[in-house]
This record gives C-alpha cells, sequence and structure tokens, in this order.
C-alpha cells in the first residue's frame, strides 16, 4: 500500500502536537505523583491544615516545561528521526504514525483526550490523600521520609484529627520513629507534640531517645515535658540524669524538674534543692521551686521566700509567690498577706490566690475568690480595695454563693517566731453568707460607706433580693446611697 504523502510542514506540525499531548499527560502524571515538589514549604503554624495536601503548585512547574520540552522533542523527532530518510529537496514526506496520531489529536478528538487525562488527573488528586494516609500492614506511605515535608506533614495532621480514638500501635510506632529519626526539625516537633495529646505509655522509649540525643534543646525539653503528661515512671532515670547534668540547657533541666514533680520522685529533692540556691538563671530556679513545691518538701519554703525577696523581674516574682501556695507553714503566710498590700496589681491577685489555696486546705473550706476576704484581728475592718469596695460591699456582692466563708487570721495565737514549717495555729473560718456580714459588722464594718460608684452594701442587697441580708443590714443603721444624699441635702 502506497503511504500518503503530505507536505513538510503539515507532518512538522503534526508530530510537535503528538508530542506535546503526549509530554502534557506525563507531566499531570508527573504533578500528580509529586504534588508538593516544588511547593512552599509550610510552617507548623499549618500543622493542622487538613487542605494543605489538595493544593496544585506543581502544575505551575510541570506544565510549562512538559509543553515546552514537547514543542522541541517534537521537532527533533521531526527532523532527524522521520524526514531525514526523504530527499533533502522534496516538497512532500510520508505521513508517519505518530503524524498519524497528531492529525486526530487536532480534530474534536483531541478534546476528548485532553477531558480524558485533566479528568484522571483530578481523579488522582482525589485519591492521592487517601494514599497518604493508608496504613498498609503498619506502613503508613504518607510519612515516608522520601515524601515532602507538606505530604509528611498532612499524615500528621490526619493522624491528629484521630488522635480521641485508639491509635494502632503501628501509628505510635510510625509516629516514634518520625520523632526520633525524621531528618525535618519541624517534622520531629509535630510528632513529639501528637505523641503528648496521644498520652501513650508506647512512647516512653522514644521520647526518652529524644531526650537524650536529639540536637536541639526545644526537642529535648519537649520530651521531658511529654513524659511528665504521660506519667510513666521509666522515664525517672534519664529525667535525673538530665536535671543533674550541668552542661545541659536550662529549658530542658527545667522541664526534667517540673516532670520528676509531676511523678512525685522523691530522689530530685536534693538537686532541686542545690538548683533553688546556687543557680543564676531565673526560670531555672522557678521551676526548681516549682517541683519542690508539688514535691511537698517543707524545707524549701524559706529558700523560694529568699528568692521571692532577691527577685528583681515582676515576672518571676508572681511565680514564686504562687509556688508558695503549695505550702501550709506560718512564714508562708505571712509573706503573702504582706504581698496582698504590694503595689503591682499582678502579685496582689497571685497572692490571694495563693493565700486560698493555702487556707482553703488547712480549713476545708471552698469557695471563689475567697482569698480576697481575709480578715486579719486588729485590721482595719473597712480596708478598700481598688474600686472602693469593703470586705461587707465584698460579702454582700457575694451572698448568693452559698460556699462562701470568711477566715479569720490571729497572730497572737501563732506564736513569736518565724521558723520555715513551723505550722499557724492562729486560724479559723467562717461559714455561710449571714454568718460572715453578722461576722464583719461585729467587729466595726459600716455598713453605709459607699464605694467608687456611689453604692452602699444595703444596695447590692437589695439588687440581688436578699431580704435577710438587708434585713440584718437595716437592723445595723445600713442604708442606701439614695437615703443617704437625702440625708446630706436635708442638712445643708
Amino acid at each position: 500500500m502506497e503511504a500518503t504523502l503530505i507536505k513538510r510542514k503539515e507532518h512538522r506540525e503534526y508530530i510537535i502536537c503528538f508530542s506535546i499531548a503526549v509530554w502534557f499527560a506525563l507531566s499531570l502524571f508527573a504533578a500528580c505523583l509529586f504534588p508538593h515538589c516544588f511547593a512552599y514549604r509550610r510552617s507548623s503554624a499549618h500543622f493542622f491544615g487538613m487542605n494543605s495536601v489538595f493544593t496544585h503548585w506543581s502544575l505551575l512547574w510541570f506544565l510549562p516545561v512538559g509543553i515546552v520540552l514537547g514543542f522541541f522533542i517534537g521537532l527533533a523527532f521531526d527532523r532527524f528521526i522521520i524526514v531525514k530518510n526523504s530527499a533533502y529537496d522534496s516538497t512532500e514526506v510520508p505521513l508517519s504514525k505518530p503524524a498519524r496520531w497528531g492529525k486526530i489529536l487536532l480534530s474534536w478528538r483531541g478534546l476528548v483526550f485532553l477531558a480524558a487525562v485533566i479528568g484522571l488527573y483530578f481523579l488522582g488528586t482525589f485519591l492521592r490523600p487517601f494514599w497518604y494516609r493508608a496504613n498498609i500492614l503498619g506502613w503508613y506511605p504518607g510519612l515516608s521520609f522520601y515524601q515532602p515535608f507538606p505530604v509528611r506533614n498532612m499524615a500528621i495532621a490526619h493522624l491528629y484529627h484521630k488522635k480521641y480514638r485508639k491509635l494502632p500501635p503501628s501509628a505510635v510506632k510510625a509516629l516514634c520513629k518520625t520523632a526520633t529519626e525524621d531528618p525535618e526539625l519541624e517534622m520531629r516537633r509535630n510528632a513529639i507534640f501528637l505523641l503528648r495529646l496521644i498520652g501513650d505509655s508506647r512512647s516512653v522509649d522514644a521520647l526518652i531517645s529524644v531526650l537524650e540525643k536529639d540536637p536541639d534543646i526545644y526537642m529535648r525539653g519537649n520530651a521531658a515535658s511529654d513524659l511528665r503528661y504521660i506519667g510513666n515512671r521509666k522515664a525517672i532515670p534519664a529525667l535525673l540524669k538530665a536535671l543533674k547534668d550541668p552542661n545541659n540547657h536550662t529549658y530542658v533541666r527545667g522541664q526534667a524538674a517540673r516532670a520528676l514533680a509531676m511523678l512525685k520522685e522523691s530522689n530530685a529533692t536534693k538537686p532541686l534543692l542545690n538548683i533553688l540556691k546556687n543557680e543564676t538563671d531565673n526560670d531555672l530556679r522557678v521551676s526548681a521551686a516549682f517541683a519542690l513545691g508539688k514535691l511537698g518538701e517543707a524545707s524549701a519554703a524559706e529558700d523560694i521566700i529568699g528568692a521571692y525577696d532577691n527577685a528583681t523581674e515582676l515576672r518571676v516574682q508572681e511565680d514564686y509567690i504562687r509556688i508558695l501556695g503549695e505550702f501550709n507553714d506560718m512564714r508562708t503566710i505571712r509573706t503573702l498577706l504582706k504581698a496582698t498590700a504590694a503595689r503591682e496589681r499582678v502579685l496582689r491577685d497571685a497572692a490571694k490566690e495563693a493565700l486560698w489555696k493555702i487556707l482553703g486546705r488547712l480549713l476545708n473550706v471552698k469557695g471563689d475568690n475567697i482569698s480576697a476576704f481575709i480578715h486579719v484581728k486588729g485590721m482595719n475592718p473597712n480596708a478598700r480595695d481598688e474600686y472602693g469596695n469593703t470586705h461587707l460591699h465584698w460579702a454582700v456582692q457575694n451572698s448568693y454563693r452559698e460556699n462562701a466563708a470568711i477566715v479569720t487570721v490571729d497572730w497572737r495565737k501563732s506564736g513569736s517566731k518565724e521558723k520555715a514549717g513551723s505550722k499557724f495555729s492562729g486560724l479559723s473560718a467562717i461559714k455561710g453568707p449571714e454568718n460572715i456580714i453578722k461576722f464583719l459588722l461585729d467587729n466595726g464594718a459600716d455598713p453605709n460607706l459607699k464605694n467608687n460608684n456611689h453604692k452602699t452594701p444595703l444596695d447590692y442587697a437589695i439588687y440581688k433580693n436578699g431580704k435577710k441580708i438587708a434585713a440584718l443590714l437595716r437592723a445595723h443603721g445600713g442604708k442606701t446611697g439614695k437615703e443617704l444624699e437625702k440625708e446630706t441635702d436635708r442638712k445643708k
């Protein structure tokens, strides 16, 4: 059968069309297989972004390259493989198979081919995440180290969204391998973060390995913190070693101290006291003080009070004040009562919270904001806070709280010595709103003092529909703010 002859120019166009179509399909296939090989490397801020894997950044690279390659390869294919067998001066050449296919693609069949290729691309894009998230006999393709960072990150994010369901051992094992062996620091951080959320004891060995061997200080510190949340005592030797090592970073040692406190390891007391007394880093000393407080080491109270007195940074002072809430001795209570009159509000609030923690523990009193309501024998019964409220204002405003209480402190019963660890005996509690208000009125509280809003305690009793409280205040001469204003106008 005689071959069909066509012009050289037409043959070249058909060959280039066929070549571009082939390379277009190959580029789409490559973009589907490697969606993020040229993508922007996402940070941990996008750790929970499940949709990041569906982006099509790779198309911007593969498609132009595929089209350009198809054009030049088509030219070369036409010139050096097909046309070279024809005479140089001939105007027509035989129609080859690739040229015939290119001619077909230039018709309506080309649109069908284009639609089919694009459809297959989107189908592959849709199925690809299922492949990344698959669990094939304990192997997670998305966590393989050869995968680009966004793919591995997406696989961890998928496991994060399943964290409330019990993960299979293979998933925990894959996360442990990522935390210990992945070359990307950010991937190791994400894996260790997820291990903390899971709280699986099967990850203890991996976390210990990270604590001992990882080159990044924050990874080692986070591993110590995670061991605290998991609560497995198998980690105690590694944590003690990290705490005692003076060459370790202070962040790692601080997290190890907190972990040992949560694990209630008494052997950590001596190195913790050594850190509190001799180290210079404030954050490390605060962590050691926190650990000693959680361990209930009463002898540390005096050192913590000394550290608080010598601290110059406000946040460090606040930390020490909150830690003192773990101790029950007399000097601690005196220090906290003194701090309630500090100039800085954060110190006053921290001292009040710590006092309530101590007094509530000693007297078995439960309530909200009770720390603002501590009465010292001999103190001014009408002392005001920054809003002009007296203790009586506070008691009336919180009269709806059935568990409210007032704690009274009598220094005369406590003795003269202030040794750390000595018990404070001059404490008592009065429970119940009406009993509290009666106690304050009997001890000299003025029921007619106004706060910054020009309200008396009786105004708040009427507003809260406390008929018994209002009657009690009336019986002690209490009046509303408007009644007092009218009396003042009459006198004028």
